[in-house]
């Protein structure tokens, strides 16, 4: 969900009460931790601090601690920081101190345990680290003298999350279902009618089963969940009991679990995983199943956001397994994985170290061009998050783009325009931003039959018009383009959302009326995160619903 302008502007956030009581009250050496995950929102907060009265008179500093990335100036250690910190902080100074999750390692947290009396002597200024917790848990453990001297801890919530495309079906064949995206929609529609008079006239078990499959797929391309799972509940399930495979019933329960998890039925999709398809493959000696299976297990922990149950089974249960079978590519994308859940986490240095020199290599080494330009655009994304959007942007134009046109890929070709689309926005270029959405991307998921994709652009745009102050035609778009897409899909996360951002954009009209339905709205939203299990979700949507009433 996207946070309204003046409630952006106005630090009401608890926690941003707290750091600024705490920053009035004392002068000279302070040592604060502040756990933030997100470099966004970490950078929003920064430039409250220096729009707030009294702290906007005082020297600030911003140290990038960032080793990775080709704008890394680190210092080299801890004594250079200190160094710099003492010539540049400035009497009563403000030192905003960013990036540190890889910077700050067991040896340099060893060296800041030691200098801790240097440091409090020589820098007289408030030091503001801004950390995701799990360095801030090392640093507890590694630096006890150090963590002894904090000032406070304060936390701040992860910025709001958005529509995102959802998860779809990788189990049997993704570099097939990545085919069925690719064929124009009719040509799906013909082979669905096709494979409906086919289905019942096939005399032998397994093929049909895999025709089942095959339509089960086609009808997810396109959207149609509900007549995918009514599919897979009856021809699915008859045809694995008639092939007497005990997989077959297996991979029918995965294709079930995918659609469950793409429309946030969570819990069940988990239960399916759990219960139907792991016992499966361990009783058949089904190792790599057995793996793909657990994956699928941490990207339903990732969605609820559990993330350090989904780092120990891609690390745990899952890698080892594609080190032992030999499997490079497959090793590669896990890392890939889990440079994701370290993204969410906040520890950005580490995930792009994995990214650039774990993940990148092998694909060269393959000549697997589509990988490689997969990995540079998830660069891209951390690049873009820590508000380099000069270098995302670059890669998004000379190193992924183009593989996609060579490929002849329309679709990861929008999805990437709709990326540089993200990086205009941030950068404020509204219209060349609108004039991709609605001219390089939508038209493609229409020719495609892609409907989902198509209402997350829509709402995308939606967000645009916002910004430029059209809120009229953005609750147009949002009520009668995205929302009903998402009733018809039963994508009850992508919903949930779109009602919440549809709310905060009546609050930001303010017209009569406006802040009831707005209510209406959330309230609907935040019954429905509650159901699914989504904290981030409740939390935004919370704190939505607390600037209404402290505005009555």
């Amino acid at each position: 969900m996207h946070t309204p302008p003046d409630q952006a502007r106005s630090p009401k956030h608890a926690a941003f009460e707290r750091l600024l009581k705490l920053l009035r009250v004392k002068q000279g050496f302070q040592f604060f931790i502040l756990v933030c995950p997100d470099p966004r929102e970490r950078d929003r907060l920064i430039g409250q601090l220096a729009a707030t009265p009294e702290i906007a008179e005082r020297p600030t500093l911003r140290i990038d601690l960032a080793e990775q990335g080709s704008a890394a100036s680190a210092p080299a250690d801890v004594s250079t920081l200190e160094d710099r910190l003492h010539a540049e902080a400035g009497e009563n100074g403000l030192v905003h101190l960013v990036n540190g999750d890889g910077w700050l390692n067991p040896d340099r947290l060893s060296q800041l345990n030691l200098h801790r009396n240097a440091l409090a002597a020589r820098v007289n200024a408030a030091l503001l680290w801004w950390l995701p917790e799990p360095t801030v848990v090392s640093l507890a453990k590694t630096a006890p003298d150090l963590w002894s001297w904090r000032t406070a801890v304060v936390a701040f919530e992860p910025a709001p999350v958005s529509e995102r495309p959802a998860l779809q079906p990788e189990a049997l064949q993704p570099s097939g279902f990545m085919v069925l995206q690719q064929m124009p929609q009719q040509l799906r529609e013909a082979r669905i009618a096709e494979l409906q008079g086919m289905v019942d006239a096939v005399g032998d078990p397994e093929q049909r089963l895999a025709l089942v499959l095959e339509w089960a797929d086609l009808l997810i391309s396109l959207g149609q969940l509900s007549e995918a799972l009514i599919v897979l509940h009856t021809d699915g399930l008859t045809s694995a009991a008639n092939a007497h495979q005990e997989n077959g019933r297996a991979l029918v329960q995965g294709r079930v679990a995918d659609i469950l998890t793409t429309r946030g039925e969570l819990d069940e999709a988990l239960r399916i995983r759990t219960e139907e398809q792991l016992p499966v493959y361990e009783r058949l000696g089904d190792v790599r199943s057995k793996a793909i299976t657990h994956g699928k297990i941490a990207d339903i922990l990732t969605a609820r956001g559990e993330l350090d149950e989904a780092l120990r089974i891609r690390t745990e249960e899952q890698l080892p397994v594609y080190e032992h079978l030999g499997d490079v590519r497959e090793k590669a994308i896990t890392q890939g994985q889990i440079a994701d859940i370290l993204t969410a986490r906040g520890q950005l240095d580490e995930a792009l170290r994995i990214r650039t020199e774990e993940q990148l290599p092998v694909y060269e080494r393959l000549g697997d061009v589509r990988s490689k330009a997969i990995t540079q655009g998830k660069i891209a994304d951390i690049l873009t998050a820590r508000g380099e959007f000069d270098e995302a942007l670059r890669i998004r134009t000379e190193e992924e783009l183009p593989v996609y046109e060579r490929l002849g890929d329309v679709r990861s070709k929008a999805i990437t325009q709709g990326q540089i689309a993200d990086i205009l926005t941030a950068r404020g270029e509204f219209d060349e931003a609108l004039r991709i959405r609605t001219e390089e991307e939508l038209p493609v998921y229409e020719r495609l039959g892609d409907v989902r994709s198509k209402a997350i652009t829509q709402g995308k745009i939606a967000d645009i018009l916002t910004a430029r102050g059209q809120l009229d035609e953005a609750l147009r778009i949002r009520t009668e383009e995205q929302l009903p897409v998402y009733e018809r899909l039963g994508d009850a996360r992508s919903l949930l959302v779109g009602r919440a951002n549809l709310a905060i954009t009546l609050l930001q009209r303010a017209a009569p009326g406006d802040q009831a339905e707005a209510r209406r709205l959330l309230m609907l939203a935040l019954d429905d995160a509650r159901r699914l299990k989504l904290p981030r979700e409740m939390h935004s949507i919370e704190a939505a619903l607390a600037s209404i009433d402290s505005s009555e």
